[in-house]
């Protein structure tokens, strides 16, 4: 006898998640951080380590932040910032996450422990969630690393940050 509750044909996953649709609440927050990353994105080729403070009311940037609040984003990343106990940006996710949260490639170089996993990663996360990514839309990103072991490392930081559907891992 079939099951009631399962509609024929429904895909496995398609109860987790509505097929990349968000909610009213999840709608409205991805259209105000576009717009806020449109609107306060750094000069191009700018430092944002020499941008004032935030805080200063200078200006419109994010640039000049010193914390993951501070910066524009979804809900559900500063949650698990917060929860993995990131509160303040290190030097190189200070310079790279605003050029990288509006889309434009970066090249930093940083000490091992500095932060670089992050600074990669959440923009990465933050550029799938704003594209409504789900499981059904297939690879979402592919981050590809010289050892197994750092590949390891990296998923184990996304892991901490951000609980995501679905993350494969493979050596």
């Amino acid at each position: 006898m079939p099951n009631p509750k399962k509609k024929k044909g429904a895909h496995p996953g398609a109860d987790v998640k509505r097929r990349g649709k968000r909610s009213y609440k999840e709608d409205q927050e991805i259209a105000q951080l576009e717009q806020v990353l449109k609107d306060g994105a750094p000069e191009r080729g700018s430092n944002p380590l020499a941008a004032p403070d935030a805080g200063s009311g200078a200006s419109t940037s994010y640039a000049g932040v010193r914390t993951f609040d501070e910066l524009p984003l979804s809900q559900y990343t500063k949650d698990g910032l917060r929860k993995a106990k990131y509160v303040t940006l290190t030097a190189i996710q200070r310079a790279a996450l605003p050029h990288a949260l509006c889309g434009r490639d970066i090249l930093g170089a940083a000490k091992t422990g500095s932060g670089k996993t992050l600074a990669f990663l959440i923009p990465v996360v933050e550029k799938l969630y704003r594209q409504k990514w789900t499981q059904l839309d297939g690879l979402g990103a592919l981050v590809l690393t010289p050892t197994r072991e750092l590949a390891v490392q990296i998923f184990e930081e996304l892991k901490k940050v951000r609980r995501l559907e679905t993350c494969h891992r493979w050596g």
